[in-house]
């Protein structure tokens, strides 16, 4: 944690009050909303913000903690499961004669086709897949020909 506020991606403070200042909100606006958090989860009540009964711990000891948080358009980290050549695939992993997929469809930037262990989000995993589900395509249609 040290390192993410020595950064400035995170903001502490040993009050809330402290950490209002830092970042810039009402004081009284934070207290107020921690303490219906901790009161809903004082009563196994639904909280407002997630619009379910809370019941991950109370926030009440310091260092108080804020992280800005920005909504961007993100990445698909499911999709449609493919093989390695871009063939669609069932629930129960055959292959749907035919069908191919590539790129976010099937995952991000590739999915199962470019290695789903680590990152993969890239726009040339997303051609590479595009380019292979392509062939394997073509392949299909030729064979299918002769």
């Amino acid at each position: 944690m040290a390192e993410l506020e020595k950064a400035g991606v995170v903001q502490a403070a040993d009050t809330l009050e402290a950490l209002a200042a830092l970042i810039g909100v009402d004081a009284n606006n934070l207290v107020a909303e921690v303490d219906d958090f901790n009161t809903a989860q004082l009563n196994g009540e639904v909280d407002p913000w997630r619009g379910e009964i809370v019941t991950n711990g109370f926030i009440d000891r310091s260092p108080y903690n804020a992280a800005r948080i920005v909504p961007v358009v993100a990445k698909n980290f499911g999709g449609i499961d493919v093989d390695i050549d871009g063939r669609v695939l069932t629930d129960k992993g055959t292959v749907i004669p035919g069908l191919f997929a590539a790129g976010e469809l099937t995952g991000m930037a590739g999915g199962t086709m470019v290695g789903d262990r680590g990152f993969t989000g890239s726009l040339s995993a997303v051609l590479l897949s595009g380019r292979i589900a392509g062939q394997e395509a073509v392949q299909e249609v030729l064979g299918e020909m002769e």
